[in-house]
């Protein structure tokens, strides 16, 4: 449960997110203190109090969300797996390099949660806070999958599921009883790209399942989804679109959806495990 009468920590990573998080903890009442990754963030976050500090400078992180009075730390936004010469850590964070750089994703973060929990921080859900942005049971957008379509959908569930265990990718792309993409460490839009080359045009459906991995901390890098993906999902030639309910944040939400329904893509939120 997140402690109310302190300020609420961001570490904010690309894109929009981290902002409206800020916006919507305010709202509720509640202050943020924001530290915005140096050379990754892209927002403005000139209305809150915030400072601009390198993903690497470990100890100055902590220092700052403790001053700040923070005991509650969300990590928000979009973040590519740097490489080692891109993190120039401080002390405290070379400390942590060997061990984060070898683990896989999940793996990481969790060393990085048991880091911040030395200083007395608590690396909490984004969904208690923005629960609803995250993806709801049913059509979304667009119409109906047919029985082709939800066959196609259940093989890339049970992929997800298995793949999930060697905390491998959270999406797959499936045409007919194939699955002809998988996410790796390249990132969602990255395989949209492949299966575009990797699909028969003549045969449908062809379908894109992203979910949370099985046994994933949804409150280290929970799945995000929007506008660009589904974009990328049609160029592909996809037109369904299966997301985990209450797994995966559909980010800026009105207008990934608008954007779906313009297009023709359909979203259709899923059962998890």
């Amino acid at each position: 449960m997140a402690k109310s009468a302190s300020p609420l920590g961001i570490i904010a990573a690309a894109g929009v997110t981290p902002l409206t998080l800020a916006q919507e903890v305010r709202r509720s009442g509640r202050e943020v203190y924001i530290i915005a990754l140096k050379s990754i963030a892209d927002a403005d976050y000139a209305d809150y109090p915030h400072d601009v500090i390198r993903l690497g400078a470990v100890a100055s992180i902590m220092d700052h969300f403790i001053k700040a009075g923070c005991q509650d730390i969300v990590l928000v936004g979009t973040l590519a797996r740097p490489t080692l010469s891109a993190i120039m850590p401080d002390m405290r964070g070379a400390k942590l390099i060997g061990k984060v750089m070898a683990a896989g994703d999940d793996e990481a973060l969790k060393i990085l949660r048991a880091e911040f929990a030395k200083d007395g921080l608590t690396i909490v859900d984004i969904a208690d806070f923005l629960a609803h942005d995250y993806a709801t049971k049913g059509v979304m957008a667009g119409v109906d999958p047919d029985e082709q379509v939800m066959a196609a959908f259940d093989i890339g569930i049970q992929y997800i599921k298995v793949a999930g265990q060697f905390d491998v990718g959270q999406s797959c792309v499936v045409q007919g009883h194939r699955i002809i993409a998988v996410e790796a460490a390249e990132g969602t839009d990255a395989m949209l790209s492949r299966a575009a080359d990797l699909a028969d045009p003549d045969l449908k459906p062809l379908v894109m399942v992203k979910m949370l991995k099985s046994g994933q901390d949804k409150a280290l890098d929970p799945p995000g989804f929007g506008a660009e993906t589904v974009t990328n999902a049609a160029a592909a030639g996809i037109a369904f679109i299966a997301i985990e309910a209450g797994g995966v944040m559909l980010i800026d939400k009105e207008n990934t959806l608008a954007k779906a329904n313009a297009i023709g893509v359909s979203i259709v939120g899923i059962e998890g495990s």
